[in-house]
């Protein structure tokens, strides 16, 4: 009787593999939503959503097949930089209209 494969899945890749890409695809959408509610903090949120978008697309390239949350997680990183560009350039104008800077 011939050995079981290690392979699974109709894409023959490791079961290990498809449990990392999922929880990078979870970590893109964690990381994206706080990004969003911390657009208020321009630094942080973008540094986070940069992350954010880093994890889903490495999740995006390992997986095949369930692309929903790399997806989720790569929008929202984007709403939350262009968020927080947005907040930075408002405030940047503020101050410089007040004649602080």
């Amino acid at each position: 009787m011939p050995a079981a494969p290690m392979y699974s899945g109709a894409e023959g890749a490791l079961p290990g593999a498809q449990s990392q890409s999922k929880t990078l695809g979870v970590v893109a959408v964690v990381l994206g939503a706080v990004a969003l509610l911390l657009s208020i903090i321009p630094l942080l949120s973008i540094l986070l959503a940069l992350a954010a978008v880093t994890c889903g697309i490495i999740a995006l390239v390992r997986r095949r097949a369930g692309r929903v949350l790399p997806i989720v997680g790569i929008s929202l990183s984007v709403v939350a930089l262009a968020l927080s560009i947005t907040l930075m350039v408002i405030a940047i104008s503020i101050v410089q209209q007040r004649g602080g800077a």
